[in-house]
């Protein structure tokens, strides 16, 4: 009986090694920002674009409502620092016109 439990625990643990691991893609990315812009409307929507200074980059897209996201951008767009944004798009989306997606921003990180 106790090798009978024995192999159900070793079982047991194998199968849930095998599950799959979750994954949490996000759509980074770094640049300065040179466009910030406030939608009105049912409430305060803020979109802004990030930009890499290299010739031909792509800006990625993304939207806000939070407050500190908003502060920590406008600084940063004003001071043309470099920021690292993370929105919670699954991937950066294709882009069109020079834009994609990034989503709804998670995290914004500002360089000294």
């Amino acid at each position: 009986m106790k090798r009978k439990t024995r192999l159900s625990s070793v079982v047991a643990m194998t199968s849930l090694l095998a599950l799959p691991i979750m994954s949490h893609a996000t759509c980074t990315a770094t640049g300065e920002i040179p466009r910030f812009s406030v939608q009105t409307g049912v409430g305060l929507f803020e979109s802004l674009l990030v930009r890499s200074s290299a010739p031909g980059s792509i800006a990625t897209l993304y939207f806000t409502e939070d407050t500190h996201a908003v502060a920590a951008a406008l600084t940063a767009q004003a001071n043309h620092q470099r920021v690292t944004v993370v929105g919670d798009a699954a991937t950066c989306g294709a882009a069109a016109g020079g834009i994609r997606s990034g989503g709804f921003v998670s995290e914004i990180h500002i360089a000294p």
